[in-house]
């Protein structure tokens, strides 16, 4: 994995954005990873904005599969 080449091309990117959603999401984002006790009401509605998008695409699990991975996992 090439960091700097990474880094050069999310740079580009984050210059061809022109949505201010878009622009106000990523600012979320990195504020949650730079600062990650500041709570905010735009992390908040991040998160529910980003589980809704992971339900819309079935990405989840229901309460018997979640069930399973506990106890698969032996975390309880």
């Amino acid at each position: 994995m090439d960091i700097e080449k990474d880094l050069k091309w999310i740079h580009q990117e984050i210059e061809n954005i022109k949505d201010p959603k878009t622009i106000k999401k990523l600012k979320v984002l990195l504020e949650s990873i730079n600062y990650p006790n500041n709570n905010s009401i735009e992390s908040y509605n991040l998160d529910i904005e980003n589980s809704i998008i992971n339900i819309t695409e079935g990405k989840f699990y229901t309460e018997d599969q979640a069930r399973k991975i506990i106890l698969k996992k032996n975390i309880i």
